[in-house]
């Protein structure tokens, strides 16, 4: 049996810029509405309403639809 192993590609690279959510800063992307593989936290797109979940990043972030 012949022996083969696959190497995953890199993810591409896609710039990201901070962006203000109520008074914290996170990383929003800057081209294409996509993140890939940026530090958390970061989301696709800023929207006018979106906010932290509770207190802190861990809590998770939340948009109105």
């Amino acid at each position: 049996m012949r022996e083969q192993s696959f190497i995953p590609v890199e993810y591409p690279y896609l710039p990201t810029e901070p962006c203000v959510i109520g008074n914290r800063q996170i990383l929003c992307a800057k081209f294409y509405n996509e993140c890939w593989n940026a530090p958390f936290p970061y989301i696709p797109r800023p929207k006018k309403k979106v906010e932290l979940r509770g207190q802190t990043y861990q809590e998770g972030i939340i948009s109105e639809k």
